[in-house]
């Protein structure tokens, strides 16, 4: 979780000369505005549909936390180094089989 509170730390930190200077208003803060100040702001904005944890571990740790809000997880029992294409296409076949909401 370390991890997840400092990147959020850094955003704000990043955010605040703007705050500073009042060239944000609070109630048109949004994602739009939060976005630019991340740290994959420089990659093409593209939401991730399925991430994938390998070695048995249930748990994002903080990985992306704001760009994985709705993605669909699957977590393998397989360490990275041993992670085949067939692994892939178990992953790949497990998410073809769920419904996805978007949040709703």
């Amino acid at each position: 979780m370390i991890g997840a509170r400092v990147n959020s730390i850094r955003t704000c930190f990043r955010l605040w000369p703007k705050n500073r200077n009042r060239e944000l208003n609070r109630e048109k803060v949004d994602g739009h505005t939060f976005e630019p100040f991340l740290y994959t702001s420089h990659m093409p904005k593209q939401d991730s549909d399925l991430i994938i944890r390998a070695s048995g571990e249930e748990g994002l740790r903080g990985f992306l936390l704001w760009q994985s809000a709705y993605s669909e997880l699957c977590f393998l029992d397989i360490y990275w180094p041993d992670f085949r294409l067939i692994d892939l296409l178990r992953a790949a076949r497990t998410f073809q089989r769920r419904k996805r909401r978007f949040g709703q």
